[in-house]
């Protein structure tokens, strides 16, 4: 029963499709969802300082829904964005339900789509890379998928890690630091991948 819990990360999707079904400020839900009630209940529920025996961990890894629960993520975050483009090529909606809405799909796209595309990009299966990059595609995010896999995990906390603060750095300067230095890294990376290969950009034989 305890595992329930997981189920709460879908109440995100079900905020967002709240939002793409509204009209005026219900087309925010979304966004009083992430930034007004989770950290009302983060506050109310508490904290905990203990983690998972060795015995959990190792029973929870042999549990197939727990991969389930990310595969499903891929057909409710594409649903979603079908559902919200149908809505909005439908609809006549007012300049701040416009910013409503695309505040709620960007929500949407940051927690049940880069979220989950980062986790499955760490596994091994052409399939779980896929859906991984799959989630990345509507965030616009793709590059991440290299970046983050084959320059963050070998260069973490050190100066050549884009995703690695400085000392002192604002949030605001590392987040736009961050972002641009990931991208070019990536490019950077996949070329270096293709020239070991033998191939160029547009992949024929050198």
């Amino acid at each position: 029963m305890r595992d329930l819990k997981y189920l709460f990360a879908y109440t995100m999707p079900l905020s967002a499709l709240v939002s793409f079904s509204s009209t005026g400020m219900w087309t925010y839900s979304t966004v009083f969802y992430a930034f007004l009630v989770l950290p009302i209940l983060d506050v109310i529920t508490g904290q905990t300082t203990e983690n998972l025996e060795v015995e959990d961990i190792t029973y929870k890894k042999t549990q197939w829904i727990f991969d389930a629960m990310l595969y499903l993520n891929v057909p409710i975050v594409f649903g979603l964005l079908a559902y919200a483009l149908h809505t909005v090529q439908a609809g006549n909606f007012a300049t701040y339900e416009w910013v409503g809405l695309v505040l709620s799909g960007g929500i949407l796209l940051a927690t049940n789509g880069i979220n989950v595309a980062h986790e499955l990009g760490h596994r091994t299966t052409l399939i779980e890379r896929l859906m991984s990059k799959a989630l990345y595609m509507p965030c616009l995010y793709m590059h991440f998928f290299i970046e983050h896999n084959y320059g963050h995990h070998l260069h973490v906390a050190t100066p050549e890690d884009p995703a690695t603060a400085r000392y002192n750095q604002t949030v605001y300067g590392f987040w736009f630091t961050s972002v641009t230095r990931q991208y070019v890294s990536a490019w950077k990376l996949q070329m270096n991948l293709l020239k070991r290969q033998g191939l160029t950009f547009f992949l024929g034989q050198e």
